[in-house]
């Protein structure tokens, strides 16, 4: 089945499908990227089980929307016996199924064998060269505009299964899996993923008669887990199939994080893999406990032997989970830490009260160090970072804790704090650029009027433009600010050759307010019809008091 090369197609919508364990599905806009978790056995190229579940899916994803061409390339792993003639026949397989399941035409599709030449893995590991055994499907619309790809799709025999319980479910998947058409531990598995714990729990019984093997038994326990069915799990850990591979399961305290089950839950959990002689093999668990900020999870990792991994990236992240910083420092964690980029934990705390800098302080911990709180971050100084949201109590102790000035970063950039920016202003922060400073404190949400004024008391022109040609007035206007714009008329800036981030050729401020519209746009959703604008009363008594001002201004200027 080699059919001719294919034109290029403008305007075309591509759905690309890799048939290898991959991911989970992942959709994209334009164009469309669909991943599934199938894999091809080894020097195999038949259609079964998950390359069936795929394909199902794929095709009801699609929907009825006219295709136009169908491309399938068959992809083979470095092991392979053949790696070449597998590749080819793995899309020739796929080819046919489509042709005959989905009722396209051998003229719609194209075939094409890759070998081994474009892995997507490494294939050092059983994984990597499981997920190139694959085939990749790219589905070209004969319209651009066609239905919306269907977010509900799962293979048939799911919705067979679903729609029954207790025995009757029990009785298919039994069927299901002597057929062969899935493995074992494959309804467990689909009960999990779609939250229908009564039948989870029904095919987890003795009674189900599904006899899973140790790697599928394991499986299912790790998924259990993800999915907070704790019980399954735990009963798990004391089989045979867990005594097996106790030596290779470390990772298993990081999946305890992971899990939707409940803290205190989890932390028995930790206890009695700890129990059963599992060994914490590196800082990834308690790392993990940092980030979901529980310190209750963080004891139980401590107490299984984590507090040996207590690296400085640890100590120094835990500084955004107090309660968990508080159970590290008692173990025993050097509160001057610092990691590979600088950062400590004056950048990482939050500083709410006047006694935390000075705790900080006292620890030894230098108030001036410049470190990054992310690795794409540039440097900052712990006053930098303070400036986006603390008091004017805290900057006043951590100035008097001898923090310096100097590189604290414009007005502008601590919009969220606007006492911030009127402290700067009245401990000589200077303003280099008069222009941008005065035009992007117009622009932001809180706080604008105030340290407006006091740029003005320092002898800031409030009516000064940046290099677009924007003013203070012109974005006022703009964002419906009818408070900024009464302060700034009354400064008597010109309200003529207004320019705005909409606006580019220059109008008189009047103009400008009178063009505003008072429809209100929504946030669309993303793949979501776009909502229709609506008439907002807000926003036309916005508009309505900025004309007044204006207009006023205009006729006291007349009467003078």
């Amino acid at each position: 089945m080699r059919l001719s090369r294919l034109p290029r197609l403008l305007g075309r919508l591509a759905l690309a499908a890799s048939l290898g364990a991959a991911s989970q599905s992942v959709w994209s806009s334009s164009p469309v990227a669909y991943y599934v978790d199938a894999a091809f056995p080894l020097n195999a190229a038949e259609i079964g089980g998950d390359q069936l579940d795929a394909l199902e899916v794929l095709l009801c994803r699609f929907g009825s929307t006219q295709l136009e061409t169908a491309v399938v390339i068959g992809h083979a792993a470095a092991d392979e016996r053949n790696p070449e003639l597998i590749a080819r026949r793995r899309a020739e397989r796929v080819g046919e199924w489509l042709m005959a399941n989905a009722g396209w035409t051998a003229a719609q599709i194209y075939t094409e064998g890759k070998a081994a030449k474009q892995p997507v893995a490494t294939n050092t590991t059983s994984l990597g060269r499981a997920k190139n055994r694959r085939v990749e499907i790219e589905l070209v619309r004969a319209s651009n505009r066609g239905a919306p790809l269907r977010q509900d799709c799962r293979p048939v025999w799911q919705d067979q299964l679903f729609s029954l319980s207790g025995e009757s479910a029990m009785v298919m998947a039994r069927a299901l899996v002597r057929s062969g058409r899935v493995s074992a531990d494959a309804p467990l598995s689909a009960a999990l993923q779609a939250r229908r714990l009564d039948l989870f729990e029904a095919l987890a019984s003795q009674g189900a008669g599904l006899k899973l093997t140790p790697v599928q038994h394991e499986g299912v326990a790790r998924r259990a887990l993800q999915s907070g069915q704790i019980d399954y799990f735990r009963h798990w850990i004391k089989t045979p199939d867990f005594a097996a591979r106790r030596g290779e399961l470390e990772e298993l305290f990081l999946a305890t994080c992971e899990s939707r089950g409940s803290e205190g839950e989890l932390a028995k959990l930790v206890a009695e893999l700890h129990g059963e002689g599992l060994a914490i093999g590196d800082e990834k668990a308690l790392a993990c406990a940092v980030w979901r900020k529980s310190p209750v999870l963080a004891e139980a990792y401590l107490n299984a032997g984590a507090a040996r991994f207590m690296t400085p990236q640890v100590v120094v992240d835990a500084g955004r989970a107090p309660a968990v910083l508080a159970r590290l420092l008692v173990r025993g964690a050097d509160p001057r830490a610092r990691t590979a980029i600088g950062t400590m934990l004056f950048h990482t705390m939050r500083l709410d009260t006047t006694a935390d800098v000075r705790r900080l302080v006292d620890l030894g911990l230098d108030i001036n160090a410049q470190g990054r709180t992310f690795p794409s971050n540039r440097e900052t100084t712990p006053l930098r970072e303070a400036l986006s949201y603390a008091s004017v109590e805290v900057l006043d102790a951590m100035r008097q804790a001898g923090a310096r000035l100097e590189g604290a970063g414009p007005l502008e950039e601590f919009r969220g704090n606007p006492d911030a920016q009127l402290w700067l202003l009245r401990h000589g922060s200077p303003v280099t650029d008069a222009g941008r400073t005065v035009v992007q404190i117009a622009a932001q949400d809180k706080g604008a009027v105030q340290v407006l004024a006091a740029l003005r008391e320092r002898g800031v022109d409030v009516g000064a433009q940046n290099t677009s040609g924007q003013s203070a007035l012109g974005i006022a206007i703009e964002r419906y600010r009818p408070d900024v714009v009464r302060f700034l008329v009354d400064a008597g800036v010109d309200t003529q050759g207004i320019v705005t981030y909409r606006v580019r050729t220059p109008k008189s401020a009047l103009e400008v307010a009178e063009s505003l519209s008072v429809m209100a746009h929504p946030v669309s959703i993303s793949g979501m019809p776009a909502p229709e604008p609506f008439f907002s009363p807000d926003l036309q008594q916005r508009k309505d008091l900025i004309i007044e001002i204006l207009q006023s201004t205009k006729r006291s200027d007349a009467t003078l």
